[in-house]
Order: C-alpha cells, then structure tokens, then sequence
C-alpha cells in the first residue's frame, strides 16, 4: 500500500510537523512535531508532499487556451500581471489540471521562497515530490463556502473560486471574503468549517453569532490538528504542484536506467531471436510457396492443357459453369441449389460431381427432413432431386441422393 508523508513547514525556521497517510487520506499514525531534519528520516519508501505557507502564496485562476505545458508556463505571468503587485519576473506561476470551465488553477510565490524551501529540503536530505501551498488543502464542499480556522491564521474557499490564506481576520470577515467572489445571492450562504482546538474557541462566538443571523454552519473539530484534513484533500485532488518549470525534477535516465541494463540486455536478446525465428520461417514459407505453386503448374499442364495459373483458373471456372443437358445447372448452380435448400437439421457427410449428376450423402434429424429437403432442391425449374437411400443411424436418418438437371 501506498504511503503519503505529508510534511508541513512551520513558520519557525527548520521546524515542521508531519504525518503518514495512506493513499485514501486516512492516518496511518499520530500527528509528529519536530525538526525538519526529524521528518525527513521518516521519508524511506513513502511519496513526499510538502506544505507550504499559504500567506507566501497567492491561488488564483487564468484562462489560458494554450494546451501545451511549456506554453502555458510561458503565458501565465502575462495574464496574472494586473493581479499580483510584485515585478512578474521575479515571481514563479505553478500551474494545475484545466477544470470542465476551460480554467487553469494556479499558485503564485516569490523566486526566493521557493529557493529557501528547496534549501532547507536540500540541508535535511528531504526530496518532496510534490510541493503545495497549505490552501490548496481546504476541502471544497459543494454547496458550501469552506473554512479551515488555526489559532491565527484562516484559510477558505468558495464554490468554483480559488482558495485563500488570511491572518489575523474573524470568522465573519473570512466568509465576506469569500462570498466576495461570487454572484449576489437571496440565500445566505452555507459554511463548513474545519477548526482545531485553538481554531475553533476562536471561532465559537460568531459561530453563535452568525447562526442567529440565519446563516447555516456546519462545525467539524479536527483534535489532531489540521493537517490531516489538508493532507487528505491534497492526495485526492491534487492542487498546483510548485516542482515545475525551472524547479522541476530533473529526470537522471543514466540512474534511472542503471536497475534495468540486464533486464534490458535479455530483452534484447529475446528480440534478435524473435527477429531470426520469424526470419527462417519466412524463408520456409516461401520455399513451401514455391513447391506448391510448382505442383499447381504440373496439375495445370496435366488437366487443362497450360502451366500457366492464371489461364488454368480461367479454364476450371467454364468447366464449373458449363451446360449439362443443355441447361445453364452447371455444378456451380447445382451446389447454390442445395446451398439454398439447406436446413438446421440436415449435414453434409459427402458430395461428388460427375457429368451433370450430384451425389450427396446427407445425415438428416428424421426422414420428413430429409424428404422435405429433396422436395425443396426440386422445386427449382432446373434440378430434380431424388432419395436413392434411407438408412436409419444412431444419429439421424444417413440418406444417399441424387441431384440431376432438368433437359430444357
């Protein structure tokens, strides 16, 4: 089963806290704080995510109709410049999955916080694969405004609007901005929040308060604290993964491949067998194509005067199609007659042609089969079909007929 460690910097240089998840977002254990240095030794065999602040961040949304990633990338800071304050070239747009609405999720942070974080990962041997603003973590609830409150700091998301990171502002301040990006309203909103223990006495006034006022929440304790729940959210939708563009993973093929050289050696070698197998059975199938065809050659000279294969084909077609009697019932017309004849409870046990005269030997399911079929090859203007023999078997009645054509 797969394992998440979901690390979380703390605003203490060189702290963290963390906790191991599984692929579900369910805890495997107890939420650890410690040293960055600390998480790091529980990273062997586990997938790495790292949470960033989300006051160093900023999520937004740009629609951008290029689909290519490097394009994108390239795009974004044109289209975000009027909504972020610093100089772009010195910011680093990470960019998400498009949504149904053609819109491209995106995370905005300085060059240089991105430098710091990798840094300390680098100091402490911690490799993340993935790096996450902390409010790409809030759950969206459909319906729902949703609200994760700490002891100073609030992150919330709306319904379709990208998440955000407020500290120091009440609950009541968080859902006006909120509710800001939306579209006017009759009903208030609905709210979910999401609070720890300090978050949610925080909190419980206004809840109260806002409750009186017809606005519905619903209040979940988190008593391990809130990073199970970010955790959580971010292994089932993943948000904008800050490890790309000029800080993406640098992919090592030599490395990667190392593990594979024997593997990739016998590969190999099975392919150059199969190669020189389907080689020599190419050249036995064309020395047999050659035998073959000589036989059909002697067969040709023999039976229709010519070697030649293509004048031997013509030459047993007009046999196939000549008159008997002369009537047009050629053997090809007699076999599309009992063809057409045929039933479900008849089988063919043997057929022979001769001079005009079909001989069919046939198992039917009983002796009115077999009679209904003679009179159906004989209802036909030009064949008449007669029953030289009926012999009971153990399974069916074996007839012996005859089929003639008809003189015109």
């Amino acid at each position: 089963m797969l394992e998440h460690l979901v690390v979380r910097l703390s605003t203490t240089p060189g702290k963290a806290s963390w906790v191991v998840l599984d692929s579900a977002g369910q805890r495997l254990a107890p939420v650890v704080h410690g040293s960055l240095e600390e998480a790091a030794g529980e990273a062997a065999n586990r997938r790495v995510l790292l949470l960033v602040s989300g006051l160093d961040a900023v999520c937004s949304r740009a629609s951008v109709p290029v689909r290519s990633a490097a394009r994108l990338r390239q795009m974004l800071p044109y289209s975000l410049e009027d909504t972020v304050a610093e100089d772009v070239e010195r910011l680093h747009f990470a960019a998400g999955e498009r949504d149904a609405s053609g819109g491209v999720p995106v995370t905005v942070v300085t060059g240089g916080r991105m430098e710091d974080w990798l840094a300390d990962c680098d100091r402490v041997g911690l490799n993340p694969e993935r790096i996450y603003c902390e409010s790409d973590g809030v759950p969206p609830v459909p319906g729902c405004i949703a609200v994760v409150a700490e002891t100073d700091c609030t992150y919330g998301r709306a319904p379709g609007q990208p998440p955000f990171a407020l500290q120091g502002v009440s609950l009541e301040e968080t859902l006006q901005v909120a509710h800001s990006g939306e579209e006017e309203a009759s009903d208030p909103p609905h709210v979910m929040l999401f609070a720890d223990t300090e978050g949610y006495a925080r909190c419980e006034n206004e809840v109260g308060r806002l409750r009186e006022r017809g606005i519905g929440i619903d209040a979940q304790l988190l008593r391990e604290g809130v990073l199970p729940r970010l955790g959580a959210t971010l292994i089932d939708l993943p948000g904008c993964n800050l490890l790309q563009g000029p800080y993406g993973h640098k992919t090592d093929w030599q490395s990667w491949l190392r593990p594979w050289r024997f593997a990739a050696a016998l590969l190999l070698g099975l392919l150059v067998l199969a190669i020189g197998g389907e080689g020599a059975r190419y050249l036995a199938l064309g020395r047999d194509d050659r035998n073959v065809t000589a036989m059909l050659e002697t067969a040709c000279r023999v039976n229709a005067g010519s070697g030649d294969l293509a004048s031997c084909e013509a030459e047993v077609l007009r046999r196939l199609v000549t008159t008997v009697n002369g009537s047009e019932a050629g053997f090809l017309a007699a076999l599309d007659r009992v063809t057409r004849a045929w039933n479900e409870d008849t089988r063919l046990e043997a057929l022979s042609y001769r001079t005009g005269v079909m001989d069919l030997r046939v198992l039917a399911g009983s002796v009115s089969t077999l009679d209904e079929f003679t009179r159906e090859i004989s209802s036909s203007a030009s064949f008449q079909a007669s029953i030289q023999s009926a012999n009971p078997t153990q399974d069916g009645i074996l007839g012996r007929l005859q089929v003639t054509a008809n003189p015109q």
